[in-house]
């Protein structure tokens, strides 16, 4: 008799921790969104991160973007020469952010064979060619 109660508790233990992995699961939905600048006129790639994770996307030509979020989710919106921003997921399943331009942290930015830098963080031999002496 005693083996049969331990095995039953041992398959309820069973299913309870799969009903909540599953639970947890289904919180996650698609969250969907669109990311403008002050013009109004859609931003195409801004990265956008659920908070402290590498799970995120990069909005598309129009600005709008789709992410798997549950509502404890904060999204971290972020785009070079612009202010980052934070929004709680919360019960939205869709998303209007505008982003306006970081003056203070604007730099000069230097395109490398190898990706971009600032200007200030440079090293090492660089030349300037301008259009006139391209053509």
């Amino acid at each position: 008799m005693m083996k049969i109660y331990r095995s039953l508790v041992r398959l309820a233990s069973v299913f309870l921790l799969l009903f909540s992995v599953l639970a947890a699961y289904a919180q996650q939905r698609v969250v969907t969104g669109t990311i403008t600048d002050v013009s109004g006129g859609g931003m195409p790639g801004v990265n956008v991160v659920k908070k402290g994770t590498t799970s995120g996307v990069v909005t598309d030509g129009n600005g709008t973007f789709s992410i798997e979020a549950a509502d404890e989710d904060i999204l971290v919106i972020s785009f070079i020469g612009y202010k980052t921003q934070e929004v709680k997921v919360g019960a939205q399943t869709s998303i209007k952010v505008t982003i306006e331009e970081d003056v203070a942290t604007l730099g000069e930015v230097v395109v490398v064979g190898y990706g971009t830098q600032k200007k200030s963080d440079l090293t090492g031999a660089l030349s300037s060619v301008n259009g006139e002496t391209l053509r």
